[in-house]
């Protein structure tokens, strides 16, 4: 028996890894968005906060598009007090601790 090319307009995808979404954005992004959307509905300029969730996506996005996955943890781990970081010291040590090998 000879194996057969399939055909892409005929295969069946199993799995997509897309990620979680709200509404059209990703669900990261949206968490982002929705605080400072939700501030300018509170403070009753509505256009304002809206432009400033859109530029807050925008600039997540690229920002998500040009670093690899986990940068966000890491730019947080290197620029917050260590005090925050105390659940994770079994993970992760201090950011003030470094050890050059070498």
């Amino acid at each position: 028996m000879t194996q057969q090319t399939e055909d892409p307009d005929t295969i069946i995808i199993n799995s997509i890894k897309d990620p979680w979404k709200l509404l059209v954005l990703d669900l990261d992004i949206a968490m982002g968005v929705a605080p400072t959307a939700f501030m300018g509905f509170m403070l009753k300029h509505e256009l304002i906060g809206l432009a400033i969730a859109v530029a807050v996506a925008y600039k997540w996005q690229t920002s998500r598009n040009n670093n690899p996955k986990g940068f966000a943890f890491r730019w947080l781990w290197w620029h917050t007090p260590a005090s925050l970081w105390t659940l994770f010291k079994h993970v992760c040590p201090p950011s003030h601790k470094r050890e050059f090998i070498g």
